[in-house]
């Protein structure tokens, strides 16, 4: 991948439909007795419940700018990430009313070093690059780890030691610990144990909020690690997912599977209140219970073979056909598919991939209320469209 893009949506109809991608939202616009704030004031994502609906038809993907590097760093294969970290409207408060920023990990050369650029969401300016050197193939994690309201960057060097930047580029701090599997890998944070400070998890490692490695799991996270964390016992703590094995804590094994390592996915699959893990590796799909146990494994319904990284890449969930029931999307080869949580096949389409490893994800571009179908019977309402645009960590492909 060579360049960036930000790609909106443009009305097919003059109707007050708005692009959300270019709209400022607040965090309490649509909740009744309420006045809008920039600040977030719910437990969630702050964006409150939505109410705006899309005419029938209306989407209609439109590029909006394209990055294409700067200077010789024009290459990326980590997904870029999106956060609010430049005082935009000028009145001394990075907040929701400021228009989000795009951090961008790009490099010159495949396995030289790289460097961290934030683009203005809106016009895809460079705001700045920071000057400290970052692993070309390291997904960052964004999230306020030292409580001061604002966003930091967490990601890696080439030797392994985490890296936390603020939100204006500066070093943080660099950790004398080594996450010993950060190629091609994906951080991500979370407060662990409900003590108020924010954990980083690195494949089956768990640092603190200051970079100290505070535990390494007995069980190896695999290559192109992207591990999760979820409550998968319902105790309220959260344990870290390594998809073919989970972790408490403490770092001591909640279970292991005995599967292949590959990428970890939690959602409640089946309805029955309890979460599961769809796990993607080198032989397939498979399925595993809160408690590991196997509920399917090996399933390549696409007739793709079980070589290279055909199957192990990361899935998306959700509920693609409107049935209330969770379902799962990825690629496998030159197909993308959405399964049914059984790991039967909703439908495949042909992609063009030259990296073979692309991932996905969804969103609800077009929602839209029940309409009159044909014979007069009403249409249900526009489902999640899943965008395959974006490269999975692993994507090494480089033109």
């Amino acid at each position: 991948m060579s360049s960036v893009q930000a790609v909106g949506s443009e009305p097919r109809t003059s109707s007050s439909f708005s692009n959300p991608a270019l709209t400022a939202t607040t965090s309490t616009d649509n909740v009744p007795g309420v006045q809008p704030t920039c600040t977030v004031v719910d437990d969630m994502d702050a964006v409150g419940d939505c109410s705006q609906t899309a005419p029938p038809d209306s989407f209609e993907p439109d590029v909006q700018w394209e990055w294409q590097g700067d200077g010789a760093e024009i290459y990326v294969v980590v997904t870029p990430l999106v956060a609010n970290l430049t005082d935009d409207d000028a009145n001394g408060t990075i907040d929701l009313c400021d228009i989000p920023d795009i951090v961008v990990v790009a490099f010159a050369t495949l396995n030289g070093p790289a460097h961290i650029h934030v683009l203005d969401g809106e016009t895809g300016m460079l705001h700045y690059t920071m000057p400290s050197i970052v692993d070309f193939s390291v997904a960052p994690a964004l999230g306020d780890i030292d409580g001061d309201g604002l966003p930091e960057i967490v990601s890696a060097n080439s030797s392994g030691n985490l890296m936390a930047f603020e939100h204006d580029g500066t070093l943080k701090w660099q950790s004398p610990d080594i996450w010993s599997g950060s190629y091609i890998g994906a951080i991500a944070l979370a407060d662990m144990d409900n003590d108020g400070d924010v954990e980083i998890a690195a494949g089956n490692q768990l640092f603190d909020h200051l970079g100290n490695l505070l535990w390494t799991a007995p069980q190896v996270a695999g290559a192109n690690s992207a591990t999760t964390v979820a409550d998968l016992d319902g105790d309220g703590a959260l344990e870290m997912v390594l998809g073919h094995a989970a972790v408490y804590n403490d770092g001591s094994l909640m279970w292991n599977s005995g599967l292949a390592p590959g990428y970890p996915q939690v959602a409640d699959m089946d309805g029955d209140g309890l979460p599961e893990v769809v796990l993607t590796n080198a032989n397939g799909l498979a399925l595993l219970e809160h408690d590991g146990t196997v509920t399917y494994q090996g399933l390549r319904p696409t007739g793709a073979p079980a070589a290279g990284l055909t199957w192990t890449r990361p899935a998306t969930i959700h509920d693609f056909d409107g049935d209330g029931q969770a379902e799962y999307a990825m690629s496998s080869g030159n197909s993308y598919s959405v399964y049914e949580a059984d790991g039967s096949l909703l439908w495949t389409s042909p992609v063009l991939d030259s990296s073979g490893v692309a991932a996905g994800t969804a969103f609800d571009f077009a929602t839209s209320p029940p309409r009159p179908g044909p014979s007069g019977s009403a249409r249900p309402p526009a489902r999640p469209v899943a965008a395959i645009s974006r490269p999975s960590p692993h994507h090494r492909s480089v033109p």
